[in-house]
């Protein structure tokens, strides 16, 4: 049986990435994936600037540089919010998979496609991953010293190793079509747009659109609902592309480590709570598991003791953002369709909007919240809507 140091299951941008920089550290990695071919294509594709700036993503991949965001509510009524640099930059998400993809592939990373896992086992010699290989279901067995989980949602991974569930999901559904007049990136809330969640509108330059939404439930229905909004239908130009969907979980799981094995990004539930955004984030979590793999090699040692840090480490660079988000999500999540609307006038009308801008950050949305909380939602709403300790907390700490 072949041996590597470890094996990275899950090829997209979290898993290359993170197998690309461990084999330049000298590491004998094995990246494993079940698709035949990499690349998401259920995502809005919007990546923010600052993932730009700290690692190192193929910029020949970007369709669109964003400078605004436009805020619909159930109206109709636009809030619109810009910015003089790009904040974020739309990208063709299957290039971008592959381009990371090959770069793992050039610092040395073996990979085998077309891999599914269907066991995980603890040896006394490390981690076997068993998996039924290739068009015929070959069945073929790896081992390494510790496995990384980077598959993307995966609830059936979760409970193979012993995990919590995620705390719910969503699901996402998307199209691209040609439209007029999309400019920017809008989003579009409320019940009877998507309930429990929100659409949007991503141009991908050249009159080309992603147009997609999530919510919690019948997904298919309520999108074609929106396809039929105005301001949508009668921008669309001819037919749209097939329809995708896929499922996000709703925020991180319990626990994202045991003997021998991590688990992270999108497989940890490590997406923004606001937007569901998954690729900043995972990134940020790789390199917290970088570092704990590192100290683990160092100490020859690769039990839950050691591997804990990294759930330790991750948590304390998202885990009050996450949280935060979380709490605004829930508490919009049941306001009615006519309290948004009227939300976006009293935002208008107010004097709050400028100072609400003033907090923006495309992947940070911590501070927004709790400016929000403070001094928009306690006087719009009058008592009537109470944020929950943690953003209490978050205040006064």
């Amino acid at each position: 049986m072949n041996t590597w140091d470890v094996i990275v299951v899950g090829a997209g941008p979290v898993g290359s990435y993170l197998s690309g920089c461990l084999s330049e550290r000298g590491y004998r990695v094995l990246l494993l994936d079940r698709k035949g071919k990499t690349g998401r294509q259920v995502c809005a594709g919007v990546i923010g600037a600052e993932a730009f700036q700290k690692f190192p993503l193929p910029r020949s991949t970007v369709l669109y540089e964003v400078d605004s965001v436009t805020m619909v509510s159930p109206s109709g009524k636009r809030l619109r919010h810009t910015t003089r640099e790009p904040m974020a930059y739309v990208v063709d998400r299957v290039e971008f998979d592959r381009a990371m993809l090959r770069r793992a592939l050039g610092r040395g990373v073996e990979f085998f496609n077309l891999s599914r896992v269907v066991g995980v086992e603890k040896k006394p010699r490390g981690i076997e991953v068993v998996c039924r290989d290739g068009a015929r279901g070959d069945v073929k067995t790896y081992q390494a010293s510790l496995v990384v989980f980077a598959t993307g949602y995966n609830p059936g991974l979760l409970t193979t190793l012993g995990l919590p569930d995620y705390p719910g999901a969503m699901v996402g559904i998307q199209t691209v079509g040609t439209m007029k007049g999309v400019e920017g990136i809008e989003v579009y809330l409320g019940r009877e747009v998507a309930p429990g969640g929100f659409a949007w509108l991503v141009p991908m330059g050249d009159g080309r659109v992603r147009i997609g939404l999530v919510v919690d439930r019948d997904a298919r229905s309520w999108f074609q609902k929106f396809l039929s909004f105005p301001g949508v239908a009668d921008r669309l130009v001819g037919r749209v592309d097939p329809v995708r969907a896929s499922w996000i979980p709703r925020g991180p799981v319990a626990r994202t480590f045991g003997d021998g094995f991590l688990v992270v990004g999108e497989a940890a539930g490590q997406v923004k709570a606001t937007t569901y955004g998954g690729v900043y984030y995972g990134l940020l979590c790789a390199l917290e598991a970088i570092n704990v793999i590192e100290e683990a090699f160092a100490q020859g040692v690769f039990g839950e003791d050691v591997l804990s840090g990294y759930q330790e480490a991750w948590h304390r660079v998202l885990l009050e953002e996450l949280e935060v988000g979380a709490r605004l999500r829930e508490k919009v999540e049941v306001m009615e369709d006519s309290e948004i609307d009227d939300l976006f006038v009293f935002l208008g009308s107010d004097g709050f909007l400028p100072r609400l801008r003033a907090t923006v950050r495309f992947d940070w949305h911590g501070e927004t919240i709790r400016f929000f909380a403070r001094h928009v939602l306690g006087r719009f709403v009058e008592g009537k809507i109470r944020f929950p300790t943690v953003i209490d907390k978050v205040d006064s700490g």
